[in-house]
């Protein structure tokens, strides 16, 4: 009886990749496909599974190629090639994807696929079904009369006429069916028709075994793909028991927190009653002290205004004798003055004075006119200015300095110097406007000059240039997700005689700051560049139009003076420069249709023009570098400018001062007074020196000294009564400042007393405290040490207050709905709150928390820990009996075994108690998974109480509504529900010494010293191993598919180790198809059952099935010319062709 397996046995692609139409037979153990890269291997592996996986996503197609060169379906089914062209595109056409599996159990066959119809306009897949039915495959291959590949609505026919066969049935199920889903294909896929596998870990395992990388390590293998994750529902059962006990635990949270927020307001109320008490006290000691100091403040008062009203009254009668004495010498004094005044020596004196005062105006005149003199003479020591005086106005000025100012004089120089501001002005705006230019053009060349040193070429001066250029780059980028080059056409060529230099960047003009792309992405580029609305002044050039046309360059033409680094640069420069003559002069000019000479005058469209030297000198910017020279040049300029700069700044200066010399502007009138006020001058001094000498005269004549002198002393007299009045006088105003201020404080002292005293209720205690530490220190002493007690009672207040602000508002602020804010007079409404928060606590949850503690212990216990330490005891079996079949087979020297250990990781702490003796007691109930414990209570939580505690917070499920922070917290539960994640999983080489003593050494830990063979050995072992354990049949009587899929297997394994990984894969029953390069061929063709070899041609595939025998014998004609070794050889293919057709 055959093997109870389920093998594929056929394969039928229509039109899929380079396939137009092709039917495989596939061997019931090993198929080798053997072909160059891009011979069509994987497309045929992807065809497979397309089938098997009963998806279209591209994640899993040509795993093999690198993420840029990665398929779709759709570009399967148009048949697109590497060159951008396509088998099957710009028609409607149909593809058919079938495999045919037979059933060795009982001889059945089935087939399945799928069906696509595409448009020749569409670019997604919409129109497709997979399908199944029973029997093998159809005797047209799925085509129609013409050839054609089946439309869905004949596919859908072909499939319901096997529903008529009676064997059609499987189990009650019709399998004759097109799959109105991909969910409804996989479902009778990996059900009935695979025979009842593992969907999603078979999808896993076969993605990873066509793309297998051999940089995982081993442990991680067999951890993901031989051990599965429970299928327990540990966390559903536990997570409303969790949830329950977070609700009451965090209610009691609640309360206690409550609690203990209104516990501190009260504390703070406390506080607060005490520091109150401390400052009405402290209070009234003070008061009672301000006003013991008012009565004593008031009787030295009264004494002091007793003391004043004496000094008043002897300082007022000394004062009226003084008055009287004061009068007599006045009287004296004046008769004196009298007497000398009437005599010649007064009169002259007079005069005298009279003329010193006229003096001092005319002095003042004479300085104006010198000023007025200083600031004409700037119009002529002004270089700058002294070429815009007229002659008029400088003889003007040469009379006014000669002293010959008339009227006529100052209004001819008034006009002359106003005709000149008016010159100084033109000038200066006209520099003014000279300077602004010069600025502009030496700011740009600044900006020029820090661009290029930089590295960077200036294109300040084409504003949006730079960032159309940027904007372009990203959004082919984006598109495209290449760096695409966008280039300025003047960054892209270079000039190689300078002396045609400014020829070529005026006639370019605009053209040069041009954007232009590789004519490969050209089209693109124009329709992103479409779109960029906000770059109307950038111009973008379609270079493969442009190479389209096939520009030619006329010989003698300015492209011969341009140097291109890129071809389709070269390109352009022919279509712009390749038509524009090299001309020595302007008679060459008229000799041809378009021309330039090297001093830029250029003939073009029948017109004669110099080219601007804007676009020829100033915006130069041709080159793909910047020469030194070229900056150096640029320094000079800028230098050469800034002097210039300096020079007009200084003209402008000079300028500006003439607009505030004198030009006078005054009336001529007032001039000629200045003028006239020097002569004045002079008579007035010679007038004071007569009037001096005639008073000298009179003073050395004796007469008039005796009378001097008794005017002296009755003067002098007068002054010293005067004072001593004056200081009586003094005095008495100050005493009766004083007594006016004492009445006011006296009186102010009473009105104080009488409003500290008003309502004031003494204490008598308190008086006579006051009064005893009165008697020991002064009222001053006292005072300061009750002010220092009460400033420490308020803040103690302040403290106590802002703190029971801040207690009542922390709790309104967790607890708003309770309706307080935190302003209320008493702690009534909190005093409540506080004794019914008591009471519930210790009545209501206190014994319902204990009670759920329980239930979520024996919820945890049930559940979780027997859940996983019965999976944990179920991975120790599986090892087991994995490496009994491992153990079986000697891999070349070696054999592999599985291991498995506690994890070294933060699980560890769980281990002991997931694995405790107690967990041991076996009982089994209805409600619960076969297997599952009982558990001796006390004792297990007694010993790992803790252990329990921490995984009950792991398992507690997210209160919050977030998606994210609930699935992180779901992915949370899941890692400590899993089995896996409490142990660490190996694969070792177990290797015998000649004392028998078995030696074993982890692989993981030999991945650094190991050959590539020898590396990837153990990998293969357990992908072999995984897949046997995928379709083990201990629970399952029914026949299932054993199938692998390797792309680019056994890379680094020589002949010896792959026969052995193929043997082992028949072992376990495994029908293994295989994808290698043609030099594997060699090393794999003895240990394969069946080879099929691939080839590309003009984009299309082409595979044959070879035979294994004649071409063996081949390889051992052209090994060996000897014919003795070739006969044995050839016995040794006989017998080899034997066995394989026994096998086969």
């Amino acid at each position: 009886m055959k093997t109870p397996k389920k093998v594929i046995t056929r394969l039928l692609l229509n039109n899929w990749g380079g396939i137009s139409h092709q039917v495989m037979e596939l061997h019931e153990y090993v198929n080798l496909f053997s072909g160059m890269s891009g011979s069509g291997k994987s497309t045929v592996m992807d065809a497979i599974q397309v089938l098997l996986y009963g998806s279209l996503s591209q994640n899993f197609l040509n795993k093999a190629a690198d993420e840029r060169n990665r398929r779709t379906v759709m570009t399967y089914l148009k048949g697109a090639q590497k060159d951008g062209t396509a088998n099957r595109e710009g028609q409607d056409f149909c593809s058919n994807l079938v495999m045919e599996i037979q059933d060795l159990a009982d001889d059945a066959y089935r087939c399945v696929g799928v069906c696509f119809e595409v448009r020749r306009e569409e670019r997604d897949l919409s129109r497709y079904s997979f399908f199944s039915h029973e029997g093998k495959m159809d005797g047209s291959f799925y085509r129609d009369e013409e050839g054609n590949p089946l439309r869905l609505k004949q596919m859908s026919a072909l499939v319901k006429s096997h529903q008529k066969d009676p064997s059609g049935k499987l189990k009650g199920e019709d399998l004759n069916r097109m799959y109105p889903t991909n969910d409804a294909y996989q479902n009778a896929l990996y059900g009935p028709i695979f025979g009842d596998i593992d969907g999603r870990r078979f999808t896993v395992m076969e993605k990873s075994a066509v793309a297998l990388k051999m940089s995982n390590g081993v442990g991680q293998f067999i951890r993901d793909y031989m051990f599965p994750k429970s299928t327990s529902q540990a966390i559903e059962k536990i997570s409303r028991q969790l949830g329950d006990y977070r609700d009451i635990r965090d209610t009691v949270a609640d309360l206690e927190k409550r609690i203990g927020l209104l516990e501190e307001v009260r504390r703070l109320d406390g506080e607060l009653a005490g520091a109150r008490a401390d400052v009405v006290r402290g209070e009234y000691r003070l008061k009672q002290l301000k006003i013991l100091g008012i009565r004593g403040e008031m009787e030295c008062l009264e004494a002091e205004g007793q003391e004043l009203l004496l000094q008043e009254n002897e300082v007022r009668s000394r004062r009226e004798a003084l008055k009287g004495e004061l009068n007599e010498s006045q009287e004296a004094v004046v008769e004196l003055r009298s007497r000398l005044k009437s005599s010649d020596y007064g009169k002259i004196r007079e005069q005298l004075e009279s003329l010193k005062e006229t003096e001092g105006l005319l002095e003042k005149n004479q300085g104006a006119w010198n000023h007025v003199l200083a600031g004409l003479s700037c119009w002529e020591e002004n270089e700058e200015v002294y070429g815009l005086v007229g002659n008029q106005a400088l003889q003007a000025l040469e009379d006014v300095r000669g002293r010959k100012v008339t009227a006529q004089v100052l209004e001819e120089l008034k006009k002359g110097l106003e005709e000149t501001l008016d010159e100084v002005n033109n000038q200066r705006d006209n520099l003014v406007q000279e300077r602004r230019e010069r600025s502009g053009a030496l700011k740009e060349k600044e900006e020029r000059l820090s661009d290029w040193n930089q590295g960077q070429k200036s294109y300040r001066h084409r504003k949006g240039l730079k960032e159309a250029q940027r904007a372009l780059e990203q959004a082919l980028f984006r598109e495209t997700g290449r760096q695409v080059p966008v280039t300025i056409l003047a960054d892209a060529f270079d000039i190689r005689d300078s002396q045609w230099r400014e020829a070529i960047e005026g006639r370019l003009g605009r053209v040069k700051y041009g954007l232009i792309t590789p004519p490969e992405y050209a089209s693109l580029a124009v329709r992103l560049f479409g779109t960029m609305e906000e770059f109307e002044n950038v111009d973008l050039f379609h270079v493969k139009r442009i190479l389209e046309d096939e520009p030619q360059a006329v010989p003698g033409s300015l492209y011969e003076e341009a140097e291109a680094g890129e071809g389709y640069v070269d390109g352009c420069l022919k279509h712009f420069l390749g038509r524009i003559m090299k001309c020595r002069n302007v008679e060459e000019l008229e000799t041809v249709k378009d021309g330039v000479t090297r001093d830029c005058y250029s003939y073009s469209n029948y017109t004669l023009r110099h080219l601007p030297s804007r676009d020829c000198v100033q915006n130069a910017c041709i080159g793909r570098n910047i020469s030194k020279g070229k900056i150096r040049q640029l320094e000079e300029e800028i230098r050469r400018q800034k002097e210039e700069m300096s020079a007009l700044e200084g003209r402008i200066r000079a300028l500006d001062e003439a607009r505030s010399y004198e030009r006078i502007s005054r009336e001529v009138s007032e001039y000629l007074n200045l003028f006239e006020a020097g002569r004045e001058l002079e008579g007035n001094r010679r007038r004071q020196r007569g009037l001096e000498e005639e008073l000298e005269r009179l003073e050395q004549a004796g007469a008039l000294n005796a009378l001097k002198e008794e005017l002296a002393r009755a003067q002098k007299a007068y002054e010293e009564k005067e004072e001593a009045y004056g200081t009586a006088g003094a005095r008495l105003s100050q005493i009766q400042a004083k007594m006016a201020v004492n009445s006011a404080a006296l009186e102010g002292q009473r009105r104080q007393l009488q409003e500290e005293t008003h309502g004031f209720r003494p204490n008598q205690a308190e008086d006579q405290a006051l009064e005893e530490r009165l008697k020991e220190k002064s009222l001053a002493a006292v005072r300061a040490a009750e002010s220092s007690k009460l400033e420490q009672a308020r803040a103690r207040e302040q403290k106590a207050l802002e703190g029971r602000l801040g207690a009542r508002l922390k709790f309104n602020r967790a607890y708003p709905s309770c309706g307080l804010t935190g302003a209320e007079e008493t702690g009534a409404s909190y005093e409540e709150l506080y004794k019914r928060y008591r009471r519930q606590y210790v009545e209501d949850y206190k014994e319902q928390f204990d009670r759920k503690c329980r239930e979520v212990y024996a919820s945890l216990r049930d559940n979780v820990i027997a859940s996983i330490h019965g999976d944990i005891k179920a991975a120790y079996r599986q090892v087991r009996e994995v490496n009994q079949v491992l153990g079986a087979t000697s891999f070349y020297d070696s054999v592999y075994k599985i291991g498995i250990t506690p994890a070294a990781n933060e699980n560890r702490q769980f281990y002991d108690m997931l694995m405790a003796p107690e967990l041991d007691s076996k009982v089994v109930r209805e409600e619960d998974m076969e297997g599952q414990i009982s558990l001796g209570d006390d004792e297990f939580q007694r010993k790992y109480q803790q252990e329990i505690d921490l995984l009950v917070e792991k398992f507690i499920p997210s209160r919050t509504e977030d998606e994210m922070e609930a699935a992180r917290r779901r992915a949370q539960m899941e890692q400590y529900a899993d089995y896996r994640n409490y142990l660490t999983f190996n694969m070792y080489e177990v290797t015998v010494d000649e004392e028998g003593r078995e030696k074993r050494i982890a692989v993981d830990e030999m991945a650094g010293n190991d050959s590539g063979g020898e590396g990837q050995n153990p990998k293969y072992a357990a992908l072999f191993a995984g897949f046997a354990l995928l379709y083990a049949q201990q629970y399952h009587r029914e026949s299932r598919i054993r199938l692998v899929l390797l792309d680019e297997a056994f890379s680094k394994m020589d002949k010896t180790r792959s026969s052995v990984c193929l043997d082992y894969a028949r072992k376990l029953g495994l029908q293994v198809i295989i994808c290698v390069p043609d030099e594997r061929l060699m090393t794999l063709m003895k240990n394969v059952d069946c080879v099929y070899g691939f080839r590309r041609r003009r984009n299309r595939i082409s595979m044959m099935m070879i035979d294994k025998g004649r071409y063996l014998e081949m390889l051992r004609g052209e090994e060996d010319g000897d014919k003795t070794e070739e006969k044995d050889r050839d016995e040794a293919g006989e017998k080899d062709g034997e066995r394989d057709r026994k096998e086969g």
